[in-house]
């Protein structure tokens, strides 16, 4: 109802002409609309000061018959007023009531800093935060994915892994290794996979789900019970123990790794940090430049790339920056580096040239990615080794913000568009395994330009499955 009919309905009331079904319908609202009981105090009390003025008057004569039909009226309307004041005030003075609506499941995902992630279903996205609703499925490529539930549920899961939300209680893992913990005493919880439902009794457990592979349930705390679709019997696990499920349904109990779950989020660290974006009185020369992060200086051995306006552009040059000594390990494989690049106001970044960042070792220049060698208008990686540039599937054409995601244990480099979280790769690549790296170069050939607003570099943990 618009605000002028409410005006109208509580003009109605306060003079008496409504009827009595509009009244009963009128103290229904009063008990379920906060801003209608307002707005018919605020009448009330008008109401009430304007009869108390009337009254008040020293009449010289006798009323009229007409002036006492209206004081009766008057008289009416105030017995009417003070029911519905007083009813008024028994609801402000009460809690409000509203009809119970069923509450819609939600639940939180956090993701690591290396997550390749997407999720199907609503949901809405903020950083390294989304806020699913129920039906969503979540597709982890790499990285780690936090799931918390509105019950107190926990699941953490290591890429690569699918995962859906089925509602408070329940998740289906579709593939992949998690960890899920519930905490809050009688919340129901259980894990789906294709061959059995692990019920949670207040516990702490491990899933791994491969496909063509048996599923593996580990117990860390507590216990669990076990539910396959082909038979009738429910076996419980105990922490400490673990058990295989079959496809048919069988059970054959093996030892516990607690080794292999995700414990938490992937460390990452800065090596290398350098913002051109911020203000500068004059021009200055790029090997005048110390990284926040990093060892020493650029070192520019061609070409006069400048700092000016917010930015480094150049055309023609190329720069190097050492990086720290044994920056990757097998503990710490992941490197990221990201690119915020912008348009040159001086010359174009897609050329027949190339125009990007390259990772040497002992001279040797071991990865590029950027605008490659090349016809081709789109970001690309070129693995070097002879082997023919890695296009991708669909051209990402002009100024991005780019991250290279790389792994020292596998060799596989993948771009993807933005800098955290990752997104899909869009380009993917393979180098040898083990490679490290030792210096980096940034440039442009004679033919090309490059601007940029920042450059990062980062190395962390990884959470693949040991093979």
């Amino acid at each position: 109802m618009t605000i002028k009919n409410d005006h109208q309905l509580i003009q109605q009331v306060l003079d008496g002409s409504i009827s009595h079904e509009g009244f009963q319908s009128f103290q229904l609202r009063l008990r379920r609309e906060p801003e209608l009981v307002v707005l018919y105090r605020q009448y009330a009390l008008l109401h009430h000061a304007l009869c108390e003025e009337f009254e008040s008057m020293r009449l010289v004569k006798k009323p009229t018959s007409q002036v006492r039909r209206g004081l009766v009226a008057v008289a009416a309307g105030l017995g009417i007023a003070a029911v519905i004041f007083l009813l008024a005030s028994l609801v402000l003075k009460s809690p409000t009531r509203r009809p119970q609506v069923a509450a819609i499941p939600t639940a939180t995902v956090t993701f690591s800093e290396d997550a390749v992630w997407g999720i199907e279903g609503e949901q809405h996205a903020s950083g390294l935060t989304a806020q699913l609703s129920q039906g969503a499925f979540i597709r982890l490529q790499h990285g780690q994915a936090r799931l918390v539930l509105e019950s107190g549920a926990v699941a953490v899961i290591d890429g690569n892994a699918e995962l859906e939300f089925l509602s408070d209680e329940k998740l289906r893992l579709g593939h992949g290794r998690g960890r899920f913990r519930v905490d809050t005493p009688g919340v129901k919880f259980a894990v789906s996979t294709t061959s059995v439902t692990v019920v949670d009794m207040g516990t702490e457990f491990g899933i791994v789900s491969h496909p063509g592979y048996p599923d593996e349930v580990h117990v860390f705390e507590g216990f669990v019970e076990l539910q396959v679709p082909s038979g009738n019997e429910h076996p419980v696990l105990a922490a400490g123990s673990a058990a295989r499920v079959s496809a048919s349904g069988s059970i054959e109990r093996i030892p516990i790794a607690m080794a292999r779950f995700p414990q938490s989020a992937p460390r990452f660290v800065k090596i290398l940090e350098d913002r051109f974006d911020a203000p500068t009185a004059v021009a200055i020369s790029l090997n005048q430049r110390n990284p926040r992060q990093g060892l020493g200086t650029w070192r520019v051995t061609h070409g006069q790339p400048m700092i000016q306006g917010g930015r480094l552009e150049g055309g023609d040059f190329q720069a190097f920056v050492k990086l720290p000594e044994k920056s990757l390990s097998t503990n710490s494989p992941i490197l990221l580096a990201t690119m915020e690049t912008i348009e040159p106001l001086h010359g174009k970044f897609h050329t027949d040239g190339w125009a990007g960042m390259s990772f040497y070792r002992d001279g040797q220049e071991l990865l590029f990615f950027g605008d490659a060698y090349g016809p081709e208008q789109t970001w690309s990686i070129d693995v070097k080794q002879g082997l023919p540039v890695v296009l991708p599937k669909s051209p990402v054409i002009g100024p991005h913000t780019v991250t290279l995601c790389y792994n020292r244990n596998t060799g596989a480099a993948s771009l993807h568009e933005g800098s955290l979280p990752l997104g899909p790769s869009f380009c993917v690549g393979k180098l040898p395994s083990g490679l490290d790296f030792d210096e980096i170069r940034i440039g442009a050939s004679a033919e090309a330009a490059i601007a940029l607003r920042s450059l990062t570099v980062r190395t962390g943990e990884s959470t693949e499955e040991a093979k």
